[in-house]
């Protein structure tokens, strides 16, 4: 049998064949389908590197509109072919990261999205681990309200404006001062001063 770079050009791919390899000296034919692929890697697919750089995953797109690549993940229970609702505290996406401590690998923070009801609604929710423990750093719960589950640390610039009505920014005035710079719907920026000892 002839070697790949001997074969002939591919001569027909269908919407049911990922790719068809034909023999130029045989004619057989190779095809491979979605549903070949798909039992090969049992739905998952790894991809390992040994230097840097060699594993990236690159989406890219270029139009005269707004839209993007997107990343899309999807949760429901039942089956793919009949899925049902989800309930609450089911996890509709998660992004993991893991670092290898010399013995195995050990999760060092993850973050996605979960369900808060059947109807769909999530919360988001960032963990670290911090002295061994996998713990909520920073949400957004059920009510669109920004949860800090830590210590919540400012580094304020020395001069700062609202820009928009409805923006509250706090600024270092100096060692020994904080200002509160509130702009309200009639677009007066109004401040109050908070003197530190």
């Amino acid at each position: 049998m002839a070697k790949i770079s001997e074969l002939g050009a591919i001569t027909a791919i269908t919407d049911s064949y990922l790719i068809m390899i034909t023999d130029a000296e045989t004619s057989a034919s190779k095809r491979i389908t979605w549903e070949n692929v798909k039992s090969s890697i049992n739905t998952k697919l790894t991809i390992k590197g040994d230097t840097d750089d060699s594993v990236k995953l690159i989406l890219s797109q270029a139009t005269d509109a707004y839209d993007a690549p997107d990343l899309v993940f999807r949760k429901a229970r039942g089956t793919i072919s009949s899925p049902t609702s989800v309930v609450a505290n089911d996890v509709q996406m998660r992004i993991h990261a893991y670092g290898h401590d010399g013995t195995e690998y050990i999760q060092g923070g993850n973050m996605g999205f979960i369900s808060t009801d059947g109807d769909a609604n999530g919360r988001f929710d960032l963990r670290t681990r911090v002295s061994g423990t996998l713990g909520s750093r920073l949400g957004i719960d059920a009510n669109g309200d920004t949860v800090v589950s830590q210590d919540l640390i400012l580094n304020p610039s020395s001069s700062v404006t609202p820009a928009s009505n409805g923006d509250l920014m706090i600024e270092a005035t100096s060692d020994t001062a904080l200002t509160f710079k509130y702009k309200g719907s009639d677009g007066v920026v109004r401040s109050a001063t908070v003197t530190l000892s």
